[in-house]
């Protein structure tokens, strides 16, 4: 006979009850008790709210660190470990800002703690050739 199909008598109830008041109830996600450290769900959104902050430091210190004449030309487009990826908008914009790359990554590395590279590409052009092919055969 298992378990489940048996009765319980008083006394087991009796104890079931006490130990539930002293553990008292646990919300989802919720570490266990005299255990060390946060739950999984607490893990992940405490590294989501870093990447968010990191980000958004990233993009106010792009607003500060970009040459005037391409701040239009370019936009941050996200985060990739520990490199920030800045997309232009026009390939000659790209080039402008790969030729100031070292320094523009200097300045960040200075606002930014945790960032240590600067990635540029150009918009819309990040997957061309992603399949073997370069973009000069797609027109043909």
């Amino acid at each position: 006979m298992s378990n489940f199909a048996r009765e319980m008598s008083a006394e087991e109830y009796r104890r079931q009850v006490e130990s539930r008041r002293r553990r008292g109830l646990r919300r989802l996600g919720e570490a266990a008790r005299g255990r060390s450290g946060r739950s999984p769900v607490a893990h992940v959104l405490a590294k989501a709210a870093r990447v968010l902050r990191l980000r958004e430091q990233a993009e106010q210190a792009w607003s500060k660190v970009v040459p005037p004449l391409l701040a239009g030309c370019a936009f941050v487009d996200g985060l990739v470990g520990d490199a920030l990826v800045v997309a232009a908008v026009e390939p000659a914009a790209g080039y402008e800002l790969r030729r100031c790359q070292g320094r523009l990554e200097r300045q960040l590395r200075r606002l930014v703690p945790g960032l240590r590279h600067l990635r540029i590409v150009v918009a819309g052009q990040g997957m061309a050739g992603s399949e073997g092919e370069s973009p000069a055969q797609d027109r043909s």
